[in-house]
């Protein structure tokens, strides 16, 4: 499978997902990791055998600290993944051992032990199993979008679009999919800019409302509602990503729309 592009809007929608989910070490967060092992692997690695000594510790801060990070930009998020990378180089010079410090650190009953266990595990990229289960989940979550659709949207034909844009909202915050690969597989010829906005739609309209539904149900029933949580928690996770990124279009718009008022403004003063 083709990895995405190491670029810095990528990075920050890798780290946003982590800083929102409940355990960063999950499964379905694989992507991100792969992400930002990537990052430090290709733009920050420095001719050094003690290189992957660094990563592995800048691995584990990130699991770590990335709760509390507040970059809420691309830049911002770069910045902060420097300065971790940054300290993990300082400690490995110092001597230090990361993996014995974050076993000290526990988390509740649980500590970080088992989670960097599983980080440490995660392949370099999904494989054909993980594919079949993001397929599955894919499924079952479209699935709870209907149901919620059903019980909430009474018009047939926006039914249909809401469900398409839930659909690519998946595609683009879980599955990790950018524009192109999304408009190739939806056989889109609208503009970027009009993808976007299904995707924040599909988001924000269907799919949390879906997920928060769910939890909801299961809720009620005594079940356990960790799937409907740890997905609400990435769609939250790369609405944060998305808030950093540059849309042009809506520039262009907001200033249009800027300079119309302003005019207005003016008319309505000499009259």
């Amino acid at each position: 499978m083709t990895e995405r592009p190491l670029d810095r809007e990528a990075l920050f929608e890798a780290l946003s997902a982590l800083r929102g989910a409940p355990d960063p070490s999950a499964p379905v967060l694989a992507w991100a990791w792969h992400s930002v092992n990537g990052f430090v692997d290709h733009r920050l690695r420095r001719p050094s055998r003690a290189h992957d000594d660094v990563r592995q510790r800048t691995l584990i801060k990130v699991l770590r600290g990335v709760a509390g990070m507040q970059a809420d930009t691309p830049a911002g998020a770069e910045g902060w993944l420097r300065t971790v990378y940054r300290s993990a180089r300082t400690e490995h010079h110092r001597g230090l051992d990361p993996v014995r410090e974050a076993l000290r650190h526990e988390r509740g009953d649980e500590g970080l032990g088992p989670r960097v266990d599983r980080l440490a595990a995660l392949p370099p990229e999904r494989t054909e199993d993980d594919v079949a289960r993001l397929e599955a989940a894919r499924e079952a979550v479209l699935g709870r979008v209907d149901a919620w659709l059903e019980a909430n949207v009474t018009k047939p034909s926006k039914r249909v679009g809401d469900r398409r844009r839930a659909a690519i909202a998946w595609t683009a915050n879980v599955l990790g999919r950018d524009v192109e690969a999304i408009r190739e597989s939806f056989g889109i010829e609208e503009k970027r800019d009009t993808v976007y906005k299904w995707i924040e739609r599909g988001r924000e309209q269907v799919l949390l409302p879906a997920m928060a539904a769910w939890e909801r149900e299961l809720e009620a029933a005594g079940e356990d509602a960790a799937v409907p949580q740890a997905l609400s928690e990435i769609l939250r996770g790369a609405r944060r990503a998305d808030a950093g990124k540059a849309r042009p279009g809506r520039r262009s718009v907001s200033r249009a729309q800027d300079g119309t008022s302003v005019q207005s403004k003016r008319r309505n003063r000499g009259s």
